[in-house]
Parts: C-alpha cells; sequence; structure tokens
C-alpha cells in the first residue's frame, strides 16, 4: 500500500491490472472515466505522480502500448530503412496508406524525414523505389533552380514538393540540407523576403529621420504608408521593436512631438528628454483605470500618453517592472511571475476543500 499525505493508494503493479481491464483507449477516455465517479478512491487519478517511478506512460497504465513521439526508441536509420524497403512500396501515397493501416512497427517512424533529418535522402532512397541515387545539388545550383520556378511563398513550395514533379536533387527540406547556407524561404524562393530576425535595419537615427521626412501626422497615416508598398526593407514597420532602447514613441518617431515647430528643436528635446521615475510613471499610469494590457495599449495609441511616460516600462524600467498587474495597479500577475505553495502544502490544503471530483474542482477554481 502506498501512503501519501492521508491517501491509501494500491501498489503500482496492482493499479495498473485493474485499469487495464477497464479497456480504455486513450488519455481522454481515462479523463472521463475518472470524472464518472466511477473510479476506486485506491486508484489515482494523476498516477504519474503517484507512481512516479513506476509510471512510463499511458500506454502503459492503459494496457494500448501506445508510446509517446517524445520517449520512442526508433531503430537505427540504416536498419528501419533495410526493413522498409522490404515492403515494396511504390511512392509515398502507398507509405502512408501502409502508416495507416496498423501494421506498422513502433520502432518505425511515420515521419522519417523529422526522425533522420541528417541522413533521410528522399523517400525514393527510404523506400528503395531507385529514385534516389544521386546526392543533392550544390546549394547555389539547387536556389537557381528553385528560384525559375516562380514560387511566391513557402506554402506554394510545399504544394511544389507534394506535387511529384520537383527533381530528386532537390531537397524538400532545403533548412535541414544546406544547413547555414539557408537564408530563409524569401532567399530560397528569390522573392525576396527576409523574415524579421535576418533583416538588417538603417541605424536608429538615420531610420528616424527617412521616416519624419515623410510628413506623417499619425498612427492611420503610418499604417496606411505600411501597406503602400513604398516602405524600404531595411525601415522596420515595428520601430519599437527593431529599436527597444531608443524608441521614443510615435510621435518621436514621425516627428510630431507638440511643442516648437522647429524639427532641430523637437531632435535635441527628444535625445534628450529623460522618462518620469518609475514610481512617479507608475502612480500616474495606476490613476488612468486601465484594466489589462488591452486598454493601456489602446491608450498609447490614442495620443494622450505623455512623452515622459513609456511606451514599453518593461525596457526602460528594467528589473523595476514588476509586470503589468503591478505597472496599471489591477494587482494581477502573470502565471510565470506567481508564486506557488510547494506541491504538498497545496495538495493537502486542496484535500480540506473535501471536493469529489474534477467538476467541483473546476468550479472551486472560478468561485474567487
Amino acid at each position: 500500500m502506498i501512503v501519501t499525505k492521508g491517501r491509501n493508494w494500491r501498489p503500482f503493479e496492482e493499479a495498473r491490472e485493474f485499469v487495464w481491464e477497464l479497456g480504455l483507449k486513450s488519455h481522454r477516455e481515462w479523463q472521463d472515466y475518472c470524472k464518472s465517479e466511477t473510479k476506486p478512491d485506491d486508484i489515482p487519478s494523476a498516477p504519474d505522480q503517484v507512481y512516479s517511478s513506476e509510471f512510463k506512460g499511458y500506454g502503459d497504465w492503459l494496457g494500448t502500448r501506445s508510446v509517446r513521439n517524445q520517449d520512442r526508441q526508433y531503430r537505427p536509420f540504416s536498419e528501419a530503412r533495410e526493413f522498409v524497403r522490404g515492403l515494396g512500396l511504390k511512392g509515398q501515397k502507398e507509405w502512408r496508406d501502409y502508416c495507416r493501416s496498423g501494421n506498422r512497427p513502433e520502432d518505425i517512424p511515420a515521419n522519417p524525414q523529422g526522425t533522420y533529418a541528417a541522413e533521410f535522402q528522399g523517400y525514393g532512397d527510404w523506400l528503395g523505389t531507385g529514385r534516389r541515387s544521386v546526392p543533392w545539388k550544390p546549394f547555389e545550383e539547387a536556389r537557381e533552380f528553385v528560384q525559375g520556378l516562380g514560387l511566391k511563398s513557402g506554402s506554394e513550395w510545399r504544394d511544389y514538393c507534394k506535387s511529384g514533379t520537383k527533381p530528386n536533387d532537390i531537397p524538400s527540406a532545403p533548412n535541414q540540407v544546406y544547413g547555414s547556407e539557408f537564408k530563409g524561404m524569401g532567399d530560397w524562393l528569390g522573392t525576396g523576403y527576409v523574415a524579421a530576425q535576418h533583416r538588417q535595419y538603417r541605424p536608429f537615427e538615420e531610420a528616424r529621420k527617412f521616416v519624419r521626412s515623410l510628413g506623417l501626422k499619425n498612427l492611420r497615416e503610418w499604417r496606411d504608408y505600411l501597406t503602400s508598398g513604398q516602405k524600404p526593407a531595411d525601415i522596420p514597420a515595428h520601430p519599437e521593436q527593431a529599436y527597444s532602447s531608443e524608441y521614443k514613441g510615435l510621435r518621436d518617431w514621425l516627428g510630431t512631438g507638440s511643442g516648437t515647430n522647429s524639427s532641430h528643436a523637437r531632435t535635441r528635446r527628444d535625445r534628450t528628454r529623460p522618462y518620469r521615475a518609475f514610481e512617479e510613471a507608475r502612480e500616474f499610469v495606476q490613476g488612468l483605470g486601465l484594466k489589462n494590457v488591452p486598454e493601456w495599449r489602446a491608450y498609447n495609441r490614442s495620443g494622450r500618453k505623455p512623452d515622459d511616460i513609456p511606451l514599453n516600462p518593461d525596457r526602460v524600467y528594467g528589473s523595476k517592472f514588476k509586470g503589468y498587474g503591478d505597472w496599471l495597479g489591477t494587482g494581477f500577475v502573470h502565471a510565470r511571475d506567481r508564486q506557488h505553495k510547494p506541491y504538498t502544502e497545496a495538495r493537502e490544503f486542496v484535500q480540506q476543500l473535501g471536493l469529489k471530483n474534477a467538476r467541483e474542482w473546476e468550479a472551486y477554481s472560478k468561485s474567487g
């Protein structure tokens, strides 16, 4: 008998044998059974916690023998490929049908491309149909071929890979085959699109000077400009992200700050203007009566925010910023920042509530 904080559980082997006899087929069915109020009190609803050292997954617990993807041990690539070639399958459609048939051993992956990324050389090689007998094209040649297709997006590339017309020496996953040479789908397809994390933007001062020269007056005009197709690639659409430590708000970015009409004076003032001390800024913000982050963002877009109140207080005040619940005065604490009781203390407290099932626990959780 296993005892945990006043609860007597059956030994693992006996409990598992009982569960096997239920004939449940999935974790979902197990959860439904636990909610049905027919489960004996000495069978835990969370066996992974009660039998932590013996629990081997719900496939073992339920008797289905199913193993989670992350826990599966697959055969070495060469052994798995030899087995698959022995099946005599002729193409990817037959392979997919075989995977759905229920006959595939669990140590043979349904997605060999993901499992054996460095060794997988295409389905012709995997199935042994003889269509994969040459190495991949060098990166430059492969990219030139692909750019000649005129594809416009990653979605079109994936459709092309499924079409059956792709040469066998062009990989469907170029990022895996070419490593550091692959610079993103925009470079691979020739569309010129560069993912945000790979873009090189102008220095902040140069970018702001360019944007101010456009004569845009407000957020709406800035958004219209972004959708016009005229924005240079090295000017960010989200300057608050690209220049987090230098960005001082949209009015500073556009050059529409209140006061003198002299752009030179505005530039000098913006460069030297400090933000309010954290406590003063927080007191001001809490006086606004905002209830959540969406309301805070809407207020930022309204044009009413003083320039010495930062748009991104977490970046400006560093460790002083304790979350938006503290900033707005709502008292809300993000889940990742909460300090919970140790597990045993929390469980002891919950067990004293006398709740009978998951439904009562959910109702209690919502009760406030």
